[in-house]
């Protein structure tokens, strides 16, 4: 009895394992099949002959293998084998899973020379999005709503600003218990005529602030605000010493940036804020104080390494991001009729003002410098002549045949250096002014303030 030879074809002994049966009928049918990507082109048919059983969203398909070679090659690489079984193995246990990974997980490309390989797309670069003034929607009024003043609000939009220019730094909250024990720090210190931190703190931390009340056009949201920006002014002094090693600054010139420090302190949570006027502004060397408390508070144990990041952007450029929001404010309401009338001409103010305010801003935007608004206070002031403006100027001069719009402006354009000249000290905001005509002549009465 004899047999044909035969070299390809592997026949199990009948006294083999079943296991051993097993696993050389999986290695047959695995050279027969390879796993390809479903791509938009060939879809339709490839999920037309998936088993009834088979989940599409495998995005796989079993088929008959054209090219035992270029398989055999690929199970060198086990790119085939650990696919096919993973396929299988998610089939009969569970289904849902497949929605729960990406198809690269599960599919490797058993022949990388195919045209329809998915081209891995490259990933979308992320733009810096840096803190914008723009008030945050209804929170003004949460915080109306709740008993705190507009100051406060002010004053917390101006921190949560600045500290988000630093990484890890969290927005800050209004705490009313820390705005009522700010206030009552405020109150002692200006019965007392003292300046420094002498009232009980209970823990918490504090900044104060000593200004002129008119420097600020008597707007206790100006002040409030005003205080928190030169707070933050103190970052030149705080980077001027710091050790990019040790991450620590020079607590030697501690003076110069701690109100900073405390203002961008990375375990600061909530904050409040008062003010008060001292009895006796001459002993007290300044008109007004304002107190600033925070919870937790900074400056603790020498922890400047990990409580407070460094800036993102430059002093210079925070302040352009100010001034270009004070732009668009600013020009939004000269624009708009319906706010001058608002805001302006039902308060007495007349066109000739309104005209000069556009034609000084012109001037400053030729300089580089931020528009100031137009304040109805100051007008006042300056009309009626009564009250201190922290810096004032004035003309009385004929009109000798001028309009009274062409001789208020051309006086702003002749006085515009010396105007920017006190300015690169005070930065001002906002303005007033007023006129009197008599029958020989004219004063022009004009006040500034932050």
């Amino acid at each position: 009895m004899g047999c044909s030879e035969s070299k390809n074809i592997v026949e199990p002994s009948l006294d083999a394992a079943p296991e051993e049966k097993e696993k050389t009928a999986a290695k047959e049918q695995e050279k027969k099949t390879e796993i390809v990507p479903i791509t938009s082109k060939n879809a339709k048919s490839q999920t037309d002959e998936l088993p009834e059983n088979f989940p599409i969203e495998a995005k796989v398909k079993i088929v008959q293998s054209k090219d035992v070679q270029t398989q055999e090659s690929s199970h060198k690489h086990g790119t085939i084998d650990g696919d096919y079984q993973l396929a299988l193995k998610l089939q009969e246990e569970d289904y849902s899973q497949l929605d729960r990974m990406e198809t690269r997980d599960l599919i490797q490309i058993s022949n990388p020379g195919r045209r329809d390989t998915p081209e891995i797309e490259a990933p979308v670069e992320k733009k810096d999005h840096y803190p914008s003034l723009e008030e945050p929607a209804g929170v003004r009024k949460m915080y109306l709503a709740q008993g705190f003043k507009d100051y406060h609000i002010e004053a917390l939009f101006r921190h949560n600003f600045y500290r988000a220019f630093h990484p890890g730094t969290k927005s800050l909250t209004l705490s009313m218990m820390l705005c009522d024990q700010a206030q009552a720090s405020a109150d002692q210190q200006a019965e007392m005529n003292v300046m420094g931190h002498v009232t009980e703190r209970k823990g918490a931390g504090e900044n104060l602030h000593f200004c002129h009340y008119e420097y600020y056009a008597k707007s206790p949201s100006k002040m409030t605000v005003g205080g928190t920006d030169r707070f933050y002014g103190e970052v030149t002094d705080f980077l001027k010493g710091f050790n990019h090693e040790t991450k620590m600054p020079d607590k030697s010139t501690f003076l110069k940036w701690g109100h900073y420090s405390q203002l961008i302190w990375k375990d600061t949570f909530e904050m409040g804020v008062g003010f008060a006027k001292f009895t006796d502004p001459i002993k007290a060397g300044y008109p007004m104080i304002v107190t600033y408390r925070y919870r937790s508070h900074g400056n603790f144990n020498d922890q400047y390494p990990t409580k407070c990041s460094l800036p993102q952007k430059s002093l210079s450029e925070i302040k352009e991001i100010i001034n270009q929001w004070q732009e668009r404010r600013v020009n939004a309401i000269i624009d708009d009729e319906e706010a001058l009338d608002s805001k302006f001409r039902r308060h007495g103010i007349q066109e000739w003002q309104i005209d000069a305010w556009r034609h000084f801003n012109g001037i400053r935007y030729s300089q580089g410098l931020p528009p100031v608004m137009l304040d109805v206070d100051l007008c006042v002031q300056c009309c009626t002549n009564d009250g201190k403006g922290y810096w004032s100027m004035w003309t009385t001069a004929s009109l000798e045949g001028k309009s009274l719009d062409r001789f208020v402006q051309d006086y702003f354009t002749n006085q515009a250096k010396e105007i920017f000249k006190q300015e690169a000290d005070l930065a001002f905001t906002s303005f007033g002014l007023a006129v009197e005509i008599q029958p020989r002549k004219t004063e022009l009465r004009c006040r500034f303030s932050n």
